[in-house]
């Protein structure tokens, strides 16, 4: 169950850190570690107890962070070469216009739903979903050499599916879609709802190239570019701001889009 919210790699490893620290045979350290957390724990129920009861409690006497009682202990990893895919729906706000929330979220789901398997099959970590939005790493938490490759694939998969889910569902959407290479701090915030998800500059990046895409195209950046060894033809694209952009044809009809600052 846990291994369908979270990479296995990241699943693995919190059941084999929940593991030692319920072991009888845990070290003095362990067994203070988790002693002194479970002190903290009620004593911080008690005192948000008396906050309802009392208003007037002071925050400044509200545990920090190294006093709450946590199911694991705080990681977030540095990763470089990992190649970051963000998708959207062209003409989602169209699709929604005229369907019911339950009619909406079963498209949703439907669409989702084969983006998943797509990820499976390029050998992509999916990250998470935001409204219309879909986002997958390749590369994290597992290093792979061709992430490059695999998020390629994947949107180009990616822009075939939703043309088979318009012929299916008899709607007219598309997909944007934007790839960046660079590096990512991954890991799990907070200690509710938890989930796995990368965070950088580069991400951020990844997310810009797909905002301002170009619907049935892939957006690949320059640095994502530099690791496909020359197997996509590049178009050069029109520049925006500092940056020029090239069309990428595969063997067939596929469009993708280089990103890159502009070289003198």
């Amino acid at each position: 169950m846990i291994q369908s919210v979270m990479p296995k790699k990241v699943a693995d490893e919190l059941l084999k850190e929940n593991s030692e620290l319920r072991r009888p045979s845990a070290s003095i350290e362990s067994n203070c570690r988790t002693s002194n957390a479970t002190t903290a724990g009620r004593s911080s129920a008690a005192e948000s107890t008396a906050g309802i009861m009392n208003p007037h409690l002071n925050h400044n006497s509200i545990p920090t962070d190294n006093s709450v009682r946590k199911f694991r202990p705080f990681t977030m990893n540095l990763m470089k070469d990992v190649s970051i895919l963000f998708a959207d729906i062209a003409g989602f706000t169209k699709m929604s216009s005229n369907k019911s929330a339950d009619e909406l979220v079963n498209l949703l789901n439907d669409l989702f739903g084969r983006f998943d398997y797509l990820c499976g099959r390029c050998n992509l970590e999916k990250i998470s979903t935001l409204g219309d939005c879909y986002y997958c790493v390749a590369g994290c938490p597992e290093p792979r050499p061709d992430h490059a490759k695999c998020c390629v694939e994947m949107g180009l998969a990616m822009i075939i599916a939703i043309r088979q889910f318009d012929m299916d569902r008899g709607q007219n959407v598309n997909m944007r879609v934007g790839i960046h290479t660079g590096k990512v701090m991954c890991g799990m915030v907070g200690t509710k709802r938890f989930k796995f998800d990368v965070f950088s500059n580069d991400v951020n990046f990844a997310n810009e190239m797909e905002s301002t895409g170009v619907a049935g195209r892939v957006h690949v950046s320059e640095v994502t570019a530099s690791y496909l060894d020359n197997q996509y033809v590049l178009e050069e694209g029109p520049l925006h701001k500092s940056m020029f952009l090239f069309f990428n044809l595969k063997l067939k009809k596929y469009t993708l889009i280089l990103w890159g600052e502009k070289k003198n």
